[in-house]
């Protein structure tokens, strides 16, 4: 209708179905980043490779990345989000190797 009316242009037409297609490239990538991180605190956690709290904190990260609009959760999450990954930094820098132990799970090649 506003190409008829003369509102729009063809130009601008075009631009708006690309924007529509980054408005959902943007929605998933606003849930995957906060989800990806609760998955990996808990794996962390679980595992106990790393230090398990380090996850725990990287869980909670993720939990308040979600809730950030909720007025002072944002710097919550900034705290939350630098101790985690400092803390799993660490963990990852200072434990030896040989330490770690092997996966078992994976079948040897034939």
């Amino acid at each position: 209708m506003g190409l008829r009316t003369g509102l729009l242009t063809q130009g601008q037409l075009d631009q708006a179905q690309q924007i529509n297609s980054f408005m959902v490239l943007g929605v998933i990538s606003n849930w995957s980043i906060p989800i990806g991180m609760i998955v990996f605190g808990y794996g962390t956690f679980r595992t106990g490779l790393l230090s398990r709290w380090a996850g725990m904190l990287l869980l909670f990260a993720g939990v308040a990345m979600i809730l950030r609009d909720i007025p002072g959760v944002e710097y919550l999450f900034a705290v939350l989000a630098v101790a985690a990954w400092g803390w799993l930094g660490w963990s990852l820098w200072t434990t030896a190797p040989s330490t770690i132990p092997a996966y078992s799970g994976a079948s040897s090649p034939s």
